[in-house]
């Protein structure tokens, strides 16, 4: 569902918010079971830039078992203050012996989005056509209006779209909660911590449950990095904790 919360690779800001660099030339997080009792896998994120105005955010996740991810976002970036455009996402699942699990993505330009499963080798296909609204996000992207906020207010929630498979092809209105003073047991230091829930106004009571929502860490004391979270592989997958490492922890 959205191990793209640890995608937040190496990509500068600066020129395009005039805030300090959004993200880190190069990032790894060790990934723990839902009860933070076990170290399940391990993950690292870059940027690739195919040509001077797009980037692809790219995350690589490896579980101990031998599953991996591979988890990327196609993005046009922006003038002056603009955030990049997403153009493309998508998130592929491989099971331990190479061959496909799932894979999720969509295209930001022409609307096309899909759901694959795979059972047996044979593909099992939700798609559909969809209208993205210009403040939507799927993936590693997501980081990008939430730390945006963050430069900006020490709290609040600020709102946005995100494109997710749950696990027909969805767009989400999404609310990023922000609670400028946090404690983390997995991660030391003055956090900020976010909570991101999808929003459905009066029916959140009812709706809101069966839907995928995660929790988010940031440094305060360091340009608001990134530092873990607590989410899902994919819609109703495994759930896991996701945690920076530094010099002192990396593996």
């Amino acid at each position: 569902m959205l191990s793209w919360v640890g995608m937040f690779c190496a990509l500068s800001m600066t020129s395009v918010t005039g805030a300090p660099s959004l993200y880190a030339q190069e990032t790894h997080f060790k990934l723990l079971s839902a009860d933070g009792s076990t170290v399940i896998g391990k993950a690292n994120f870059q940027i690739i830039r195919p040509a001077t105005t797009q980037i692809i955010l790219r995350g690589n996740y490896r579980f101990t078992n031998g599953d991996y991810d591979i988890d990327e976002d196609w993005l046009k970036l922006g003038a002056g203050a603009k955030l990049p455009e997403l153009l493309k996402y998508k998130h592929t699942f491989f099971y331990r012996n190479g061959s496909l699990d799932r894979v999720n993505e969509a295209n930001f330009v022409n609307g096309s989005a899909s759901c694959t499963i795979y059972d047996d080798a044979h593909a099992k296909v939700k798609s559909t056509k969809l209208s993205f609204p210009p403040n939507t996000y799927a993936g590693p992207a997501v980081m990008l209006p939430i730390r945006y906020f963050l430069f900006r207010h020490s709290a609040g929630i600020t709102n946005f779209h995100y494109f997710v498979c749950a696990p027909d092809p969805n767009i989400f209105v999404v609310a990023a909660a922000i609670q400028p003073a946090a404690h983390w047991t997995y991660y030391p230091g003055n956090l900020a911590e976010v909570d991101v829930r999808p929003h459905f106004g009066w029916l959140d009571f009812v709706i809101a449950p069966f839907v995928p929502h995660i929790r988010l860490w940031f440094d305060r004391d360091h340009h608001f990095e990134f530092v873990g979270a607590t989410s899902s592989r994919y819609y109703r997958g495994l759930s896991f904790i996701m945690v920076r490492t530094t010099e002192s922890n990396h593996d």
